[in-house]
C-alpha cells in the first residue's frame, strides 16, 4: 500500500513449544469441533496430525498498542488442513482446507471453510486439479530463498520479508495451486507499496484497499477499508499463509483503532 506507513510492526518472531491442540482453550476446543462438524469431518484430531508448525507474533500498531498472536498451521492428512490464530485480542479464528474426492464426476474439490468468534464466515468450493494439500512452515512463507542476505532471519521479516514495515511484501508461497514454492514479490501490499498490474487476487484486495485509503485519510473513515480487506482475504486460498498473515495483522488495527 502506496502509505509511507501501515502502521503495524512485527516485533518479534519466535517459535513457541505449541504443539499438538492442548494448548487451546476450552471455548476454542468448542469453535474447532463446530468447524470440523459444519464440514462433516468425525476425526480425532489431536491423534491423527501428520505435519505441524507453529510462531508467536509480535505485532505492534502506532505507538501504544501492542499484541502477541500464536499462529499453527497442521496438516492432518493429504485431504484436510487447519490454520490458527489465537490472540487475547482477538477472536479465534480458524480456516479449514479440504481436498474432496468426487468419484462420480472424476473430480477434485478444494473446500475452505472459515470460523471467527465461534460463527462460520466462509464456506468455498472451488474445482482443482492438485490431487493433495501441500504443507509450508512459517519459515518458509516468510523467508524469500533468493535473498542473498544471510543476516535476514525470521526474526527480521518485518524488514524486507514480507515488508509490512517499509516496502513491498514478499511471500514464499505456491506459484499455482499445489505449485512450487517461489518467491512472490507483491505490487499493492506492503508499506509504501503501490504500483503496477496486481499479481494476483491478494494483491488485487491490497489495491482496493489502497485505494479506499486514499479516499479516507483518517479512522473511523477507514474502518470499512481495513473489514473490506479482511473479507476480501477470507475467501482466498492457493497462496499458503499469506492472507492469514495479513488479515491478522489488520484485524489487530482494527483493534487498536476501535473499529
Amino acid at each position: 500500500m502506496e502509505e509511507s506507513k501501515w502502521e503495524i510492526g512485527v516485533v518479534s518472531v519466535t517459535n513457541p513449544s505449541v504443539k499438538g491442540l492442548d494448548w487451546l482453550t476450552p471455548k476454542h476446543n468448542e469453535q474447532l469441533k463446530k468447524l470440523l462438524d459444519y464440514a462433516g469431518l468425525n476425526m480425532n484430531i489431536s491423534k491423527t496430525i501428520f505435519e505441524q508448525d507453529s510462531a508467536e507474533l509480535a505485532f505492534e500498531i502506532g505507538k501504544n498498542f501492542k499484541a502477541n498472536v500464536t499462529a499453527q498451521f497442521i496438516k492432518f492428512n493429504n485431504y484436510t488442513k487447519i490454520e490458527i490464530v489465537s490472540s487475547n485480542k482477538l477472536p479465534f479464528y480458524a480456516r479449514l482446507y479440504r481436498l474432496i474426492k468426487d468419484e462420480i464426476n472424476n473430480k477434485n474439490i478444494l473446500q475452505l471453510i472459515v470460523v471467527e468468534g465461534g460463527k462460520i464466515i466462509v464456506d468455498k468450493k472451488e474445482e482443482t486439479e492438485i490431487n493433495s494439500l501441500d504443507f509450508i512452515t512459517i519459515y518458509e512463507s516468510l523467508s524469500n530463498k533468493n535473498n542473498k542476505d544471510e543476516n535476514i532471519t525470521p526474526q527480521a521479516w518485518y524488514d524486507n520479508i514480507p515488508c509490512i514495515a517499509k516496502g513491498c511484501c514478499v511471500f514464499t508461497e505456491p506459484a499455482w495451486v499445489g505449485g512450487p514454492l517461489i518467491p512472490i514479490a507483491y505490487n499493492w501490499c506492503g508499506a509504501k507499496c503501490g504500483s503496477g498490474t496486481p499479481v494476483n487476487s491478494i494483491d488485487v484486495c491490497c489495491r482496493t484497499h489502497d485505494y479506499c485509503y486514499g479516499s479516507f485519510k483518517s479512522y473511523p473513515a477507514r474502518c470499512n477499508c481495513d473489514r473490506n480487506l479482511i473479507n476480501c482475504l477470507d475467501g482466498i486460498y492457493g497462496h499458503g499463509q499469506t492472507p492469514t498473515l495479513i488479515r491478522t495483522a489488520f484485524r489487530l488495527k482494527m483493534r487498536s483503532q476501535g473499529c
